[in-house]
C-alpha cells in the first residue's frame, strides 16, 4: 500500500491551474465570437470540465492515497475534453490546439518521460484525427507533422528535466543524511 501523503505544493499548483483554466474558459465562452452550435458545444465541454475537476478533488479529499492515479485519469479525461474543444469548437482553424501543449507539459513534469510520452502519443493521435476529419484543412501535412513533433519533444524535454530534478533531490537528501551521520 502506498503511504498517505499530504496535499503538497504540486497539488496546490494543479488546483490553482484548474481554477485559472476554469475562470479563463468562462471568460472566453462569454467573449468569443462563436456560432450557436459552437457556443453550445463549448458550454457542454466547459460543464464536463467543471464536473470532472470537482470530481477529481472530491475523490482526492476522500481517498488521498491514489492521488497519482487520479491525476493520470484526469490527464486522460482532459485530453478528451481538449480534443472535443478543438474538434467541435475550434474546428482546426484556431489556436485551441495549444491547450494540448500545456496538458503534455504538466503530465510530463508530474509523471515523467514514459507517461508524458503516452499522453503526447494520445494527443498526437487525437490531433491527427481532427486533421483527417477536416474536409478542407487550413494546414497541410507538414504543419501537422511539425505540431505532433513538438508534442513529443515537449514530453521528452519536460519528462527528462523532471526525472533529473527528482534524482538530484534524492542525491541531495542522501548527501545531507551522510553529513548528519558524520557529524
Amino acid at each position: 500500500a502506498q503511504p498517505s501523503r499530504a496535499f503538497g505544493a504540486v497539488d496546490r499548483y494543479f488546483l490553482a491551474l484548474r481554477v485559472l483554466v476554469t475562470a479563463g474558459a468562462l471568460v472566453w465562452l462569454m467573449a468569443a465570437p462563436l456560432g450557436l452550435s459552437q457556443r453550445r458545444a463549448g458550454m457542454l465541454i466547459f460543464i464536463a470540465y467543471l464536473v470532472s475537476s470537482v470530481t477529481l478533488y472530491v475523490a482526492i479529499a476522500i481517498r488521498p492515497r491514489p492521488i497519482r492515479r487520479f491525476y493520470l485519469l484526469a490527464a486522460l479525461v482532459d485530453s478528451g475534453l481538449v480534443y472535443l474543444l478543438v474538434r467541435f469548437v475550434g474546428e482546426n482553424r484556431g489556436s485551441y490546439f495549444i491547450m494540448f501543449y500545456l496538458l503534455i507539459a504538466v503530465s510530463s513534469f508530474y509523471f515523467g518521460t514514459a507517461l508524458g510520452l503516452g499522453i503526447a502519443g494520445l494527443t498526437s493521435l487525437l490531433y491527427t484525427q481532427i486533421f483527417l476529419a477536416d474536409p478542407r484543412p487550413i494546414h497541410g501535412w507538414p504543419d501537422l507533422i511539425l505540431r505532433v513533433s513538438f508534442f513529443l519533444l515537449t514530453a521528452v524535454s519536460l519528462g527528462f528535466l523532471s526525472e533529473r530534478e527528482k534524482r538530484d533531490k534524492i542525491r541531495i537528501k542522501e548527501l545531507n543524511e551522510e553529513l548528519t551521520r558524520k557529524n
